[in-house]
């Protein structure tokens, strides 16, 4: 009996062992989503004196959390060259941070429902008409310097598009506007950017910079969660599906003033 006894405890630990918890079942335990984030000036930043969350993607998540009943906790702030490792690690349970839909990332992360489009494009000196004629090809020429944020998408979509410029690289963890002073004070030739990003940088700094009305990309912004867990990234897939479809997501852009430069990918229903 001591020897069957011995042998069911050692069996039940291996098969406890074989099915460790899933995503979607710690979730639905705990009542909480674990967010990973990076910072997305204006529409996802942490308030330095009050530790709060605040912006438009920060509302979006928010809401998400109210229509599956739960918590939203944002967990960890990551550099782009780790947030999708994050994810995948378990760190968090996913990145709320939304991401541009790249091949690369779709390799480690499953991406959901798209909730917004961008476009990138490139930002040059207001004074430099080098690339007027609206051949991108141009910037592939390796007497030029093109800024990027390691990690980031431009940084992917730029060595892509671009592979014979020359690179100014600055850090993952900078502040994103850093990308447009290295073009503004000619250490780069151009960057690839967020349109997003240089509406706000324009604020603060009009007539500096230009954005060339071409487009480099066009990309599709969603959330990456695990890519072995269905039931979990069905859960989200289908709670962005409605925020989007009700008009929800594009109520907070509009709010935000975002829509011109991150439109919503479906015509939306406006609350009123």
């Amino acid at each position: 009996m001591r020897r069957f006894l011995l042998a069911l405890a050692a069996f039940l630990c291996v098969s406890a062992a074989a099915h460790a918890e899933t995503t979607y079942e710690r979730v639905i335990r705990t009542g909480t989503i674990r967010c990973g984030y990076y910072t997305w000036e204006p529409m996802l930043a942490k308030d330095i004196n009050s530790g709060q969350m605040r912006g438009g993607l920060v509302e979006i998540m928010e809401e998400i959390g109210k229509r599956l009943s739960l918590k939203i906790e944002w967990t960890e702030e990551a550099p782009m060259t780790t947030y999708i490792e994050g994810t995948q690690s378990g760190r968090y349970d996913m990145g709320c941070g939304p991401l541009y839909v790249l091949g690369s990332r779709a390799r480690l992360v499953h991406f959901v429902t798209p909730m917004l489009y961008s476009p990138m494009q490139m930002a040059v000196r207001a004074d430099d008409h080098r690339f007027d004629s609206g051949n991108l090809s141009a910037f592939d020429s390796a007497s030029l310097t093109l800024a990027v944020q390691e990690g980031e998408a431009g940084a992917i979509v730029t060595r892509q598009k671009f592979p014979s410029a020359k690179l100014d690289a600055i850090p993952p963890m900078s502040e994103y506007s850093q990308l447009f002073q290295e073009v503004m004070t000619g250490k780069a030739d151009a960057a690839v950017i967020a349109p997003s990003a240089f509406y706000e940088f324009e604020k603060t700094n009009p007539g500096k910079l230009r954005m060339l009305p071409e487009a480099v990309t066009n990309n599709e912004i969603a959330y990456g969660v695990p890519n072995n867990d269905f039931a979990f990234a069905s859960m989200i897939d289908g709670a962005v599906r409605e925020v989007v479809n009700d008009g929800t997501v594009a109520e907070i852009m509009r709010r935000h003033d975002m829509l011109k430069s991150m439109p919503v990918p479906v015509p939306s229903v406006r609350r009123e």
